[in-house]
């Protein structure tokens, strides 16, 4: 068997710029398929149909992260690492898949009898097929992160995702209903699971008992524990609103909050990939870290605020325009979870620093305590009912917001000041852009060009806003080469 390389060829800086080139582009790609394929099966499928298959998927969701073991994350951070290890861990992801996915099978009745729908039963056997396919590929994936080859993760991504995207459609419009969305599932999981396997060009080998795979699997237990909690935080209202409310109002709420952080993620996974593999290279170097956790924390918040201010402000519109007049019940979820949103794009820093510095344990008593909180902020909110939902879960995490950042920050390289006054620019900028399309709406009629002439006025004003600041012109240009001062060496 071949052994795998375990070190990123060539020089860091070069495997930064290359990575974060390669994530920006390929998650444009995918941004475009993913929003695409949604608004396809948006108007091919009913919010019946998006609110049984949310059920099954946020409960097989849970599964999700246990069919790695936790594993991707410490491969990625541990400074050294050899061939027998990673060989003991592929066996021990396997195994893991498997258990799993037979958990998932056993599950599935259950999940019928609470929801008291039979649909459930295969739709969940179904979706945990995943976790199977998952766990053969977790070293692999693994690997290529280590290895900061991003470029080739990406094509794997997005031939999978184009391949699985034909097949939803195709099925939606045979009248596959909900079943479509399962295939999408299946499909994209298994083709990137043999996409990714085939790049690494890495087979393993028999398992070694001299293998100390201890403290990985002790760190990945911690990561798992966390993963697990942290769905909670995101997940949980699912079940909340399919048990009160039924699968239509979950359809209603489920789509709200993909079109919502959909583009927000977008922009924070890739970009994630390549921070944490880079911040995680530069633990020992606490300026290098922090110049360069700045720099990124920049490039979040540019792009996410802003957008997320844009959907916000042109809510109606959007859902009308891209997904039909069926789902206008969406409008006011979303617009409730715009302030979830506007501060996800800031603190997606903490995963960062948290996982570059290897304080698992930290992170997860954040975790355990903010989703005890968040979770009885959803039960508190149902009764008004799904946009109730909404309101708790932006009000958890508004409140939560400075909490966090200080927990995160504290004894680590950068102040929590300094990621505070790093998003008040774009921050500033994006509100001032917001009221702008609030007035062109209130001026003008709504017609089938408002939303291409709103993003017109609304990029002009943002931009313009940065002029507006005291030495708007040095941040401005900041601003435009943020991407550039990221991708220089860290």
């Amino acid at each position: 068997m071949t052994a795998p390389q375990l070190q990123p060829a060539g020089n860091l800086a070069t495997r930064a710029v290359r990575g974060t080139a390669a994530a920006f582009i390929s998650q444009g790609g995918k941004f475009a398929l993913n929003f695409g394929v949604a608004i396809a099966l948006a108007r091919l499928l009913s919010p019946r149909d998006f609110g049984l298959f949310a059920i099954a998927f946020a409960v097989t969701g849970f599964l999700e992260f246990a069919k790695d073991g936790g594993m991707v994350v410490p491969v990625i951070q541990t400074e050294t690492l050899s061939s027998e290890q990673i060989d003991t861990l592929f066996w021990f992801n396997s195994a893991v898949g498997l258990a799993v996915t037979l958990v998932g099978f056993a599950a599935a009745p259950v999940v019928g009898r609470i929801y008291s729908d039979a649909r459930l039963v295969p739709v969940t056997c179904a979706l945990a097929l995943v976790f199977l396919a998952g766990g053969l590929s977790t070293q692999h994936l693994a690997l290529l992160r280590r290895q900061m080859r991003f470029t080739t993760l990406a094509i794997c991504e997005i031939v999978a995702l184009v391949i699985a995207a034909a097949a939803a459609i195709i099925a939606a419009l045979r009248g596959a209903q909900y079943w479509a969305l399962v295939l999408f599932q299946l499909v994209r999981e298994v083709l990137q699971t043999v996409f990714v396997i085939a790049a690494t060009r890495w087979l393993p080998s028999w398992p070694k008992r001299w293998a100390s795979i201890g403290p990985l699997v002790r760190f990945g237990g911690l990561m798992m524990v966390f993963d697990i909690i942290g769905y909670l935080n995101f997940k949980v209202d699912n079940l909340i609103v399919a048990w009160f409310l039924g699968p239509a109002a979950l359809g209603f709420y489920d789509k709200a909050y993909q079109f919502l952080l959909l583009p927000v993620n977008q922009i924070n996974a890739p970009l994630s990939n390549v921070v944490h593999s880079t911040l995680s290279r530069l633990q020992q170097e606490p300026e290098r870290y922090r110049a360069y956790l700045t720099r990124a924390i920049m490039l979040s918040t540019s792009l996410g605020l802003p957008l997320v201010a844009f959907l916000g402000v042109n809510a109606r519109t959007v859902i009308t325009q891209l997904l039909g007049a069926q789902w206008l019940p969406s409008v006011p979820v979303f617009q409730a979870l715009v302030p979830a949103a506007a501060t996800m794009t800031v603190t997606t820093c903490v995963g960062w620093i948290f996982l570059s510095l290897g304080r698992a344990t930290r992170q997860l008593k954040w975790a355990a305590f903010t989703t005890v909180l968040t979770v009885g902020a959803f039960l508190i909110g149902v009764r008004s009912g799904a946009v109730g939902v909404a309101l708790a879960f932006s009000l958890s995490r508004v409140v939560l917001f400075v909490p966090t950042l200080v927990y995160t920050c504290h004894e680590s390289p950068v102040a929590w000041t300094s990621v505070l006054a790093t998003s008040a620019r774009p921050a500033f900028a994006s509100v001032i852009a917001a009221a702008t399309s609030v007035a062109l709406d209130a001026i003008f009629p709504v017609t089938g060009w408002t939303l291409l002439r709103n993003g017109i006025v609304f990029a002009a004003v943002y931009h313009l806003c940065w002029l507006m600041i005291p030495g708007g012109r040095t941040l401005f240009r900041e601003n435009l080469l943020v991407v550039r001062a990221l991708t220089r060496s860290p």
